[in-house]
């Protein structure tokens, strides 16, 4: 689990970068449009307007790289969340296992309360016994039945950020799209 955090930190960072980079594409592009818009209305410079056109097309397929990078970086992140996601729901199905033989045993015992239990000690001894049993089994079931709902909790924020990301992908291949 540590080693996919560790991915997406790096993927996430990775991410930033390309942010940054799609940014600085973008403001080329304006400005190689101005240079192009400029460059039209003097006729006599056709060198220099087929120079930046040039220039444009090269900046627009950096785009589309750029694009197509954050894209598998993004598709990453998913996999690698989708992966912790079945570790947790793994676990979860086992806490849940042992919390559903704890509550089977528990009404198997029957009618018998704590209250009971306790009355039946035959000495001090004993009533200490199973006093520090019953504190043990009420710590086990409740730390049990906590475990159980953070994983849940876990799971339901690593699933939320899946729909997070994939809604990132549409949008940057949407993006992509738009530009051919």
């Amino acid at each position: 689990l540590l080693a996919s955090v560790g991915t997406t930190a790096f993927a996430a960072e990775d991410l930033d970068t390309l942010k940054a980079r799609q940014a600085s594409l973008a403001q080329q592009k304006q400005d190689n449009d101005e240079k192009l818009a400029s460059l039209r209305q003097d006729k006599s410079d056709k060198e220099a307007y087929r120079d930046t056109l040039l220039d444009q097309i090269s900046t627009l397929q950096d785009q589309i790289d750029t694009y197509n990078s954050q894209i598998e970086s993004l598709d990453g992140q998913i996999v690698d969340a989708q992966n912790a996601i079945a570790d947790k729901d793994a676990d979860i199905q086992e806490d849940t296992a042992l919390l559903k033989e704890r509550l089977r045993a528990l009404y198997m015992a029957g009618e018998a309360t704590n209250l009971e239990i306790l009355l039946s000690a035959d000495s001090m001894v004993d009533l200490a016994d199973k006093t520090e049993a019953l504190r043990m089994v009420t710590q086990h079931d409740t730390a049990l039945i906590d475990r159980v709902k953070g994983e849940q909790a876990d799971l339901q924020s690593q699933k939320d950020k899946i729909v997070e990301n994939r809604e990132k992908v549409e949008q940057a291949k949407e993006a992509l799209d738009a530009k051919d």
